[in-house]
């Protein structure tokens, strides 16, 4: 599995700019909307992206345990390098 301090350690080598963001799971913060504003204020992107143009993936704090694993494992089938990081690590991203 991939454990919550492996994803901070992730968040915290994350330069947003110009990152394409997906959300997966239930945000516990903030609405999906919301969200993907959050990520247009720190210069990355959320519209338009799919699994193949992928940069960064933002499991919500309130997803249960079976489906980040599964999220993750997915996620790691994809030919491309794809960092995944909780939803508190991403209140951080710009900051």
């Amino acid at each position: 599995m991939y454990g919550e301090d492996a994803m901070s350690k992730t968040a915290n080598k994350i330069d947003p700019v110009g990152k394409r963001f997906m959300f997966t799971g239930t945000l516990k913060s903030m609405t999906r909307e919301q969200a993907k504003q959050r990520v247009t204020e720190i210069g990355g992107i959320s519209e338009g992206v799919g699994v193949s143009n992928l940069d960064v993936v933002v499991i919500g704090d309130a997803t249960g345990e079976a489906f980040k694993t599964a999220a993750v494992n997915k996620l790691r089938a994809v030919p491309r390098t794809v960092q995944i990081i909780s939803e508190t690590d991403f209140l951080t991203l710009g900051s």
